[in-house]
């Protein structure tokens, strides 16, 4: 169990900095160019 929760953890977390990866690149594009996707 706690092997799994570490797993899940580990997947927010890569989730989390993937969509705040996507958040800059989204906020980029805005700027650039007024597109929300």
């Amino acid at each position: 169990m706690v092997s799994n929760g570490r797993g899940l953890l580990s997947k927010k977390c890569t989730r989390r900095s993937r969509n705040k990866i996507d958040s800059t690149a989204t906020l980029d594009s805005v700027t650039a160019t007024p597109t929300i996707t």
